[in-house]
Parts: structure tokens; sequence; C-alpha cells
């Protein structure tokens, strides 16, 4: 099967929590298994494509983002000790200008926009290098609003995992209640990553 995974973070390009390190993980153990694996997250500015081994991909993404067309840089890498490619969406004016991958609060105009541009940005990386999953595998709340573009994308039709790994800040947000129950509504398959968060 063709799976692509999307998240924040992935070991060891960009670590916060223990995410970083199952998405790792998980993506080798199921390349292992026969499995075309290929996962998407931000290029945030602490990830140097020169001392990563990262490429840049001859394509530009255009992507329409509240009214404007903005383009978008995708680079390229290996994670280490796989055959799994990773692959990084570059705006510098949403998250390659900053090297924190959480901003320090999530509920902020800026990280909203920034979740949200990256969600969109996904969809059209996924479009346009040509990618035709199985399954497309989300992690964390703050990606959920990805299940709704894709229910409503006629151009991608996969399957949607969505895992929830942290519900810490959702009680400090109505629209991330919202968004999280929409996506367990849309996806196909909803997972936590242990029985208390079930």
């Amino acid at each position: 099967m063709n799976i692509i995974f999307i998240s924040p973070e992935c070991s060891p390009f960009a670590k916060a929590s223990g995410l970083g390190d199952l998405l790792s993980y998980l993506a080798k153990s199921i390349e292992r298994e026969g499995h075309n694996v290929k996962v998407i997250i931000p290029r945030y500015g602490s990830i140097d494509p020169s001392s990563s081994f990262i490429e840049k991909l001859p394509t530009d993404v255009n992507i329409d983002f509240n009214g404007k067309e903005t383009k978008t840089m995708v680079f390229k890498g290996i994670i280490p000790d796989s055959l799994v490619s990773i692959f990084f969406t570059e705006s510098q004016s949403h998250f390659s200008n900053s090297k924190d991958i959480y901003l320090d609060s999530i509920f902020t105009d800026d990280a909203v926009e920034r979740n949200d541009f990256f969600c969109r940005s996904t969809l059209e990386v996924i479009s346009t290098l040509g990618f035709i999953p199985d399954i497309i595998h989300i992690f964390g709340y703050q990606f959920s609003p990805l299940c709704k573009l894709l229910k409503n994308n006629e151009k991608i039709k996969s399957k949607v995992v969505f895992t929830i790994y942290n519900t810490s800040d959702l009680s400090n947000s109505l629209s991330y209640i919202k968004n999280t129950k929409d996506a367990i509504k849309l996806s196909d398959l909803t997972t936590t990553v242990s029985n208390n968060y079930a």
C-alpha cells in the first residue's frame, strides 16, 4: 500500500515531543513490512537542508490561501536507516521563519494560520507530485482541518486515519474541539497513542 503520514514533527529532523520518535519508528516499521511510506512535515527554520542531506525539488507548489496565491518550495530527504521519503513544505511567512515546532500558544491567529496553511499546502504537494496514496494518516488536532479538506477534494480519494496524541490543550479552544470532532466524524478510522487517550 501507499501510505502518507502527515505530522508536525518527525525525528531526527524535527522533534519536540514523543510524537517525533513515534512517527519515525512507525514509518520505518511499516516500510519494512513492504509498504511505500512517505512523510510530510513543515520545514521549520531549525531544519537546515545543507546539514540534513535534504534537497530542494525543482517543482514549486502554488497555493490559493486567504485570497492570494502563495508559492511554496518542497524539499525531500530520507529518514535514516530506512527507505522512507520525507517531504518538507517551506513557507517563509508561516514555518521557515521560526525554529519553533509549536508556538507558545497554539490558539493565536498566527498559530491557527500556519496550521491552516500547512493543511492546504499538503493537499497541493500530494497532487502536484502525483502521489496516489491508499491511506493518509494525520497526527494531531492542529492538522485536523485536513480531514475535512480531504473529504471535499475530488482528486484525492484516500482512506483517512486520524490519530489523537495530545488532548491537554483542547479544553482551551472551542474551535480546536470542533475541528477534532469533525476529524473524528470524517476520518475512516480514529486512533490514539494509548489506552488513556482512547
